[in-house]
C-alpha cells in the first residue's frame, strides 16, 4: 500500500486541540514537526476544508511563506522525510499520473503528483491540486508575486 506524503513545508493543516483555532493549530504543528517557528510565517490564505475519509479528520489547511529558506528540522517521530520542491512542480501537469488500487472491495483510480521522485497522493494531492489552481490563478484569487 502506497505510504501517504505530506509536504508540510507548503501546506500544513491540523486538527483542533481543545478551544485551540485552526490556524494555531496549523502553525503549532509546522513548529513541532517541522522546526519553523510560527512568528516566521507570513499566511496568505486558507485553502478549502477537506474531510479525509479513511481518518475522520477534517483538514484546514493554510498557506504561508517565509522570507528566507528555513532551517527545517525534522520531528523524527512525526516526519519520515522531508520533500523540498518549487512551486512550479505542482504546477507542471506532466508531473500528474494516475493509480489505482483496490479499497473495500471497490477498485479507486487516483490522481498523484510526482516530486521529487515521491508520489503524493491523497489528501495531501488534493490539497497541492487546489494550491496550483490557486497559483495559476484560475481561481480568481489574487496571488503574491513571491509564489507566482
Amino acid at each position: 500500500m502506497p505510504r501517504q506524503l505530506v509536504l508540510r513545508a507548503t501546506l500544513r493543516a491540523a486538527a483542533p486541540v481543545l478551544d485551540e483555532d485552526p490556524l494555531a493549530g496549523a502553525l503549532r504543528e509546522t513548529h513541532e514537526e517541522i522546526g519553523i517557528h510560527p512568528d516566521e510565517v507570513r499566511i496568505i490564505g486558507a485553502l478549502s476544508p477537506l474531510w479525509v475519509i479513511v481518518s475522520n479528520f477534517l483538514v484546514r489547511p493554510f498557506v504561508g511563506i517565509v522570507d528566507h529558506r528555513p532551517d527545517f528540522r525534522a520531528e523524527p517521530r512525526e516526519v519520515a522525510a522531508l520533500l523540498e520542491a518549487p512551486v512550479s512542480a505542482v504546477r507542471d501537469q506532466s508531473l500528474i499520473g494516475w493509480d489505482e488500487r483496490v479499497r473495500d472491495g471497490v477498485l479507486i483510480r487516483y490522481p498523484y503528483f510526482t516530486i521529487a521522485g515521491h508520489r503524493v497522493w491523497g489528501a495531501t494531492a488534493m490539497m497541492l491540486s487546489e494550491f496550483s489552481e490557486v497559483v495559476s490563478g484560475t481561481t480568481g484569487t489574487t496571488v503574491p508575486s513571491a509564489l507566482a
